[in-house]
Parts: structure tokens; C-alpha cells; sequence
């Protein structure tokens, strides 16, 4: 079997080219295998019982804190409240931002370790760690493409969170979504449907067969196996906390009517909890059709929710 892995991008990436790097100093807590969790909390209150809110961004292969949209942008959705980022396994301020989806210079340690399930362990952890130093009132998770999956898997485990949001993070199953973008990104019918045959046997092989070394889109064998097995339906449905999902109709990285599907599916299973939202204009990374960003829209939209939400 065959690939032509220039077809497989960032499906769950949010690139935005950085102006300036996160200025706050970071801390470390430990994983189970002796590896720190590096996290930075920017704090804004000058009291304790405010928000806390945790950005947690997509898939690409940069440090958290070279993503301009956190502070630029999201982090308005709750201006006032202290911001949480958490660096992926394997990475650090240090390595230089990169726009390439496939970079040469993607750590090693990163390739073997960073998947959705291991981004989520790291959350809890960095979460349960600040609840026993800070007394917030209310603990909001925020996360756009790959990171809005990693919020809710984080939601479906803990049961102190007031409201999440996910916004671009795909349907039920990855495999759709890559499936959406290989066709969103060929002009030839054959050679589209050759591809997207080539990448199922791909996916068959990572979910079934053995382990093997793999660097594609800087994702090794345990981050793709870990998203074509993850049901995300599933995830949402074990989500009792207050629930943003937002999708953008333009998006050629995860499927829209997937994304659809899956949240007509839990409104039929009584999800009263989710609230759903499309934008019809709306690109992957929060562009409409002339290419300007209308984040500050979809971040207001986000604000007026939360201030019904968080009492």
C-alpha cells in the first residue's frame, strides 16, 4: 500500500503566524514516566474565586507559546479570567515557530509521545495540581481543532468544570474527517478516490495491525493511531458540564456535516447540555471567503454564552 503523504495535512491544526511569544515564566509538574509537564499561567485576577481559563490549541508541531491567537484572541472570550496554556510532550519555548505542517526539526520525543489521550492526562493533571494551590470559582476549557477534541475528552473525565468549548474539532470519527480534507484538497475525481482509498488502508493498518515507525504531518504511529480509534460521540456523551460545540461550515480540514451529524445524534440522546452552533461563512482557522479573520466575532459569540453559563 501506498501513500502520497503530501495529501495528509494538519486535518486539526489552527495555524496562525505568531507576532510575539508568551512572555510569562512556566512551571512543571511530573508525569508518571519522570517527564515534566511544562504549563503557563498568566494571571490577571488580584483576588482568588475568579475564572480560570485553560486554551488548549491544536495539532502542529510549535510551542504553545508562540500562538498569537491565545492572547490576540481567544483569551478574550473571558477577558478578566487567568489564562492556562500547557506545552505538548517534547516541546518547549525554545524551538523556533514553523507555519510548515511538516517540519524536520519536530523533537523526537514529541513523534513518540504527543496524542489526544496523553494531551488529555496532562490537562487533568496540570488542572487537579492548580486546584489544590488556587481557590477558582469557575474552570472553563477552550480548544480549537485538534485542542477542542483534547477539551472534551479532558470534560468526559473531571466533574469540576464549569463550561467547555470546541470549536473545528471534527465528528464522530478522524478517518471522516481526513477523508473530508483529501477531498476538499484534489480537483481530479480518479486520482481523489485513489487517495482516499490509499488512506484507508493506511488507517486499517495503524488501528489493526502492529506498531511501525511513522512521521507523517509530524504525527507519529501512536498519535494517529490513538485519533482514527478515538469516538468522539462517545466523549461528548459522558459530558454532563456545559458545552460549546461550534463548527464552521467552510472547513476543509474536518468535515462540517459530520460535525452536524454528531451533534444532531447527542440532541437525540437528550444532551441537553450541548449547545451547538455553525458559522456558514467560516473557514478552518476562523476566516470567512476574503480571508479576514472574524475570530473577535466567534470569541464574542463565545463571551455572551459563558456569561449565561458561569452564575
Amino acid at each position: 500500500m501506498t501513500l502520497r503523504t503530501s495529501l495528509i495535512f494538519l486535518f486539526l491544526c489552527f495555524p496562525i503566524q505568531p507576532l510575539f511569544a508568551f512572555e510569562i515564566d512556566g512551571d512543571s509538574i511530573s508525569r508518571d514516566d519522570g517527564s515534566l509537564i511544562t504549563y503557563y499561567l498568566d494571571k490577571s485576577q488580584t483576588v482568588e474565586g475568579g475564572v480560570l481559563l485553560a486554551i488548549i490549541h491544536g495539532s502542529d508541531c510549535n510551542s504553545v507559546t508562540k500562538i498569537v491567537s491565545i492572547q490576540n484572541g481567544l483569551r478574550k472570550s473571558w477577558p478578566k479570567s487567568d489564562l492556562l496554556t500547557i506545552e505538548k510532550y517534547g516541546l518547549d519555548r525554545g524551538l523556533p515557530y514553523v507555519s510548515d505542517g511538516d517540519r524536520p526539526d519536530c523533537p523526537k520525543e514529541y513523534l513518540l509521545n504527543d496524542t489526544p489521550e496523553q494531551r488529555a492526562n496532562d490537562v487533568v493533571s496540570v488542572l487537579g495540581h492548580l486546584k489544590q494551590h488556587h481557590k477558582y470559582k469557575h474552570i472553563v476549557l477552550l480548544g480549537g481543532s485538534e485542542g477542542g477534541l483534547v477539551s472534551n475528552l479532558v470534560a468526559s473525565r473531571v466533574n469540576y468544570l464549569s463550561a467547555s468549548i470546541s470549536f473545528n474539532g471534527g465528528g464522530r470519527w478522524f478517518l471522516d474527517d481526513v477523508i473530508h480534507n483529501i477531498r476538499t484538497q484534489k480537483q481530479s475525481s480518479a486520482s481523489t478516490e485513489e487517495d482516499v482509498e490509499g488512506f484507508k488502508q493506511f488507517a486499517e493498518q495503524i488501528v489493526s495491525g502492529e506498531p511501525f515507525d511513522l512521521d507523517m504531518s509530524n504525527h507519529g504511529y501512536a498519535w494517529w493511531h490513538n485519533a482514527l480509534s478515538i469516538d468522539q460521540e462517545s466523549v461528548v456523551l459522558k459530558i454532563d458540564s456545559p458545552l460549546l460545540l461550534i463548527q464552521s461550515r467552510l472547513d476543509k480540514s474536518v468535515s462540517p456535516s459530520h460535525a452536524a451529524d454528531m451533534a444532531n445524534n447527542l440532541k437525540s440522546h437528550g444532551k441537553s447540555n450541548v449547545a451547538y452552533r455553525e458559522y456558514e461563512s467560516l473557514d478552518h482557522g476562523l476566516n470567512d471567503v476574503f480571508g479576514e479573520s472574524q475570530m473577535s466575532l466567534v470569541v464574542k459569540d463565545i463571551e455572551a454564552w459563558l456569561k449565561g453559563v458561569l452564575k
